[in-house]
């Protein structure tokens, strides 16, 4: 009975995985990046593949995955999200399978994946339908298949060729992923030596599978020159602290301490040439947790600053090992349990940070209820021009949400569509230059940025203010809608 249970562990742990992080998922907003996925997923694929030759070709295969998610599913709040926390559940499993075949104990194996969900990076991208919840389980799957395929002594070829294409599934979900080849090349030096020649001609093909990746990624380089370089030091703080914990000072002190704990006896070991089973799981795992923000930073000196924090979400399972490892050296249960329990209880409170309704920005979902409950399909909205950041933010959130929530409403504004222009978002007139229907619908809803100086007939067309009176107003806490009802 005992065993049995035993074999359901991943079970039980994806299923944890996955409920834990749907707690609240539906209350932040949706936020800048995750309307560029509502928008690249929106359009048929022959047109996602020709606008990923313009821009955001690192996060198309992405986009399409969720064109077919969302096919199914529609575009609501929750669908979108549910994607990134069922890779979270996954990725539970996972470390608990890499855990027990690299001889951690069952302990261990659990207390690395629940740690892993005590981490902020884990609930920011759980609440998100980006890639980068995706990027960590394919993480953990790709490693787990080196481990796999390192201490196979059959049809070694084969699964080489296995673990190329999970390495180029992996780097197609997003381009950086690719530097999990550096931890691994180490591992494979340091603990498999005789399979480096498979391992380098597994990433050959993996890298040249993804070469369009690559050659299109490079085209659009332009797309990140919002990325500044920053000094070293800021570097080492924004890897050590940003990159897992988003600042929160007790969770990291936590895990650090953990952490040191763990390289603690790793190096006694070595010194004393001890082996007690854990000295190879620690090693991967530093590796992981160390050498893709050491690559990502050394890239931003030599090449052009790519350095961004959630770049590095494939690098969390690693961090959370490298903590379960260091708890497990500590020397009563009770204090284990005490660090554990800790951990998590710190977790929560960083997941119910992320579940804030304001953990994205401002807050949308009432304006969107207000001019669903105000308008009908067939209906017209006008969504303020670029003047502002403000106005900017409006424009877009609602350009997000009305694929899911306001069907068949007219955005006046939209000069030429998203997938017609090859843009993630379509190109847009000013509010005021907004040009005449050809047959007029029975009410507009005018959405303005709260601190525009101008009164919403000053920010409509003529037109409007021609055929249209106004007949009600809401103002929320980061935009105000105005409603224009046809005259007669």
């Amino acid at each position: 009975m005992r065993n049995f249970a035993t074999r359901l562990t991943p079970l039980f742990l994806f299923l944890f995985g996955t409920l834990a992080m749907s707690f609240e998922l539906t209350v932040p907003s949706f936020w800048q990046d995750e309307a560029a996925t509502l928008s690249g997923a929106n359009r048929p694929i022959p047109v996602l593949l020709e606008m990923a030759k313009k821009i955001d070709v690192v996060h198309s295969f992405y986009y399409g995955f969720m064109h077919f998610w969302s096919s199914i599913f529609g575009f609501s709040v929750l669908w979108m999200r549910i994607p990134s926390i069922l890779a979270v559940g996954l990725t539970c499993a996972f470390i608990y399978l890499l855990v027990r075949r690299l001889k951690g104990s069952y302990s261990l194996a659990v207390w690395g994946s629940l740690l892993y969900l005590a981490i902020p990076r884990t609930h920011f991208a759980s609440g998100e339908s980006r890639s980068n919840a995706l990027t960590a389980t394919l993480a953990v799957a790709l490693t787990l298949a080196l481990v796999m395929v390192a201490q196979s002594n059959s049809r070694v070829v084969l699964k080489w060729l296995g673990y190329a294409a999970i390495a180029a599934l992996s780097t197609y979900d997003f381009m950086f992923s690719f530097l999990l080849a550096v931890p691994h090349a180490a591992f494979v030096v340091i603990r498999h030596r005789k399979h480096i020649w498979h391992f380098l001609g597994a990433w050959a093909i993996a890298l040249l599978a993804a070469l369009p990746l690559f050659y299109w990624g490079y085209k659009e380089k332009n797309q990140v020159s919002w990325i500044k370089i920053k000094p070293l030091g800021d570097y080492l703080k924004r890897a050590i602290i940003d990159v897992n914990f988003l600042s929160r000072t007790w969770i990291a002190v936590l895990f650090l301490a953990l952490g040191i704990l763990a390289v603690f006896f790793y190096v006694r070991n070595r010194r004393l040439k001890a082996q007690d089973g854990l000295n190879s799981l620690t090693e991967l795992a530093l590796l992981w947790t160390v050498l893709p923000p050491a690559a990502l930073i050394a890239a931003s000196f030599a090449l052009h600053p790519y350095f961004v924090e959630h770049y590095l979400t494939f690098t969390t399972p690693g961090t959370a090992i490298v903590a379960s490892i260091g708890l497990s050296r500590l020397r009563f249960k009770w204090l284990i349990a005490l660090a554990g329990i800790t951990a998590l209880v710190l977790g929560f409170f960083s997941l119910q940070d992320a579940r804030n309704p304001r953990a994205h920005g401002p807050i949308w979902m009432p304006v969107i209820e207000n001019i669903a409950a105000n308008t009908a399909a067939g209906d017209g909205i006008l969504l303020p021009d670029w003047r502002t950041r403000n106005s900017a933010e409006v424009q877009l959130m609602l350009d997000a949400y009305r694929v899911g929530y306001l069907p068949g409403r007219v955005d006046l504004t939209l000069v030429e569509p998203p997938r017609n222009s090859n843009t993630l978002f379509g190109v847009h007139s000013k509010e005021k230059d907004a040009p005449e229907p050809a047959h007029l619908m029975s009410r507009i809803a005018l959405v303005a940025d709260l601190i525009d100086p101008l009164t919403p007939t000053e920010q409509a067309p003529d037109w409007v203010n021609k055929n249209y009176t106004v007949t009600g107003s809401k103002t929320f806490d980061d935009a105000k809608v105005t409603y224009f009802t046809k005259k007669g």
